[in-house]
């Protein structure tokens, strides 16, 4: 796998502006490029890919002297040498479950490789890149790594490009090729996807970076439609800002994209966004442990996301959090914290904003001991005080079938600034928590009873919580299934509810911009 010094995507009305000239009337601004070719071959169900790249679709043979003209098209000249590469179009087909939809889609790589013959010799090149990364836990693994990944939307059949080949295909994949391809007798590409960590929750990026089905085609891209599906297609595109973890990079130096400006090891020039730039996460919370209650998972429903602040070399410089306090339905006085393993140290800011207030008050927050910590929601309790309206109701946004209006939740807004960048390997996985000081008790979605039933649940944007008193396995049925079998079945139980057992939430809970 290649990392070198990609920068981020620029995605200013200039770059724009430079791309659709370039598509639109590229005949007449360069000489003209060779064609684009649809490979036979496609990446199979089962996550590899054995591809002949001197096979058209069609059983139409392609010559070493097509895909020489092709490779002779990209360089990138980054290092300060040129390097040619081959650049394939990737048509990503996945089936619409966990965070994935129709308009957002996504694969992982684990290991592309290109084997070429000429007469009497044998290369392999394995240097390869994409136009995503995102850290990911792969299969079997208890850490997350950064791999390049594969976005796209369903049924790709867009009206945006110039051609068929820009209305199909959505990422590109990039293969180093430094030797000519002259007179090559085949040339098969070997391309691996990455088996994920299935045992994440739902909404973690390893349910949407996971191969479920398949088939990808694949086609060999000249210049301008590299460019096409490089530089203009995520600019209207829906599928980069929904997919998580998404760190846009760009190929810098080639001829596919517009060259950077370098930046310094302190300047931040992209953002990694957990679960997406535009998506939540939702935990929600039963406050009674270890007793099971009426495990209803409505003692507090709490919305959340952050974000890494990134420099050149992809390294950690800030981070960004916010959340939102979205239903109360708990017996105790709680707190709530948002905690993520982060190394190093920095200066913390925290505040939080109740609905309808002019400003917001200070939170605590720190980071120490390789943990970035804050708790912006304190002494929760009946009267509702933390909510829009206090003291309508003991119970806030939990209670079907009564005349409670919906009401918004606190807003909470978590800088942290490194003394030092991190890796991005060295930052874990959040695990927020409900703090219930009369039991002495933390709840986090790692906890469980002596049965093995959780306490804290992580769902996906879009689920609805139960109604008060109503048990969690009557509100959604094929939950008891999907714990039954520590996860491996019923993994999108979230995505059938009971009639008239689930609340809804306000339609506008995202309040502070």
């Amino acid at each position: 796998m290649s990392t070198s010094s990609f920068l981020p995507f620029e995605r200013g009305l200039l770059r724009f502006l430079t791309a659709f000239l370039m598509t639109t009337f590229g005949s007449s601004l360069q000489a003209q490029t060779a064609s684009s070719q649809r490979l036979a071959d496609t990446i199979q169900s089962n996550g590899r890919g054995t591809i002949n790249l001197m096979m058209g679709t069609g059983n139409t043979p392609l010559s070493a002297a097509q895909l020489e003209t092709l490779r002779l098209e990209h360089f990138d000249a980054s290092s300060g040498t040129p390097r040619y590469y081959l650049s394939l179009g990737v048509d990503v087909n996945e089936n619409n479950k966990g965070l994935e939809t129709s308009t957002s889609q996504g694969v992982s790589i684990a290991s592309v490789s290109l084997t070429v013959q000429w007469p009497g010799i044998t290369r392999t090149y394995t240097s390869y890149r994409s136009a995503t990364q995102a850290l990911i836990m792969p299969a079997g693994s208890s850490s997350r790594q950064r791999y390049y990944t594969l976005l796209g939307e369903g049924g790709s059949s867009r009206i945006t490009g110039s051609n068929a080949i820009q209305n199909q295909y959505d990422s590109t994949l990039d293969i180093f090729v430094p030797d000519s391809l002259a007179g090559a007798l085949s040339a098969t590409l070997s391309i691996q996807l990455l088996d994920t960590n299935k045992n994440k929750p739902v909404a973690e990026p390893e349910s949407f970076y996971d191969y479920s089905g398949g088939f990808e085609d694949l086609a060999l891209l000249n210049r301008d439609d590299a460019y096409y599906l490089n530089a203009v297609l995520p600019t209207t595109s829906t599928f980069q800002v929904s997919a998580p973890t998404a760190e846009i990079v760009n190929n810098s130096g080639s001829s596919d994209t517009a060259a950077s400006p370098g930046s310094s090891s302190t300047e931040l020039v992209a953002w990694s966004y957990f679960p997406s730039a535009t998506g939540w996460y939702h935990v929600a919370y039963e406050d009674n442990y270890p007793d099971r209650g009426d495990y209803d998972f409505n003692d507090a429903v709490v919305a959340y996301r952050y974000k890494l602040g990134l420099n050149a070399s992809g390294q950690v410089l800030r981070v960004e959090a916010e959340s939102y306090l979205l239903a109360d339905g708990a017996s105790y006085v709680y707190d709530w914290q948002f905690r993520l393993p982060l190394p190093g140290t920095g200066s913390v800011t925290c505040t939080v904003r109740r609905a309808g207030d002019a400003q917001g008050l200070s939170c605590s927050g720190g980071l120490a001991g390789n943990w970035l910590q804050a708790t912006p929601y304190v002494n929760v309790d009946k009267a509702g005080s933390w909510f829009s309206a206090p003291g309508a109701d003991a119970y806030v946004n939990v209670l079907c079938g009564s005349s409670q209006a919906s009401r918004n939740g606190p807003h909470m807004r978590l800088t942290a600034t490194l003394d030092q960048p991190q890796a991005q390997s060295s930052v874990g996985t959040p695990v927020p928590a409900l703090l219930v000081p009369s039991k002495g008790t933390a709840i986090t979605s790692e906890l469980r009873d002596s049965r093995g039933y959780p306490y804290a649940l992580l769902v996906p944007t879009g689920w609805a919580h139960a109604c008060e008193g109503v048990d969690l396995g009557v509100a959604y049925p094929q939950l008891v299934t999907f714990l039954s079998s520590g996860g491996s079945q019923g993994q999108t139980w979230y995505l059938s509810p009971s009639a008239g057992q689930v609340a809804g939430l306000p339609g506008a809970w995202e309040w502070d911009p």
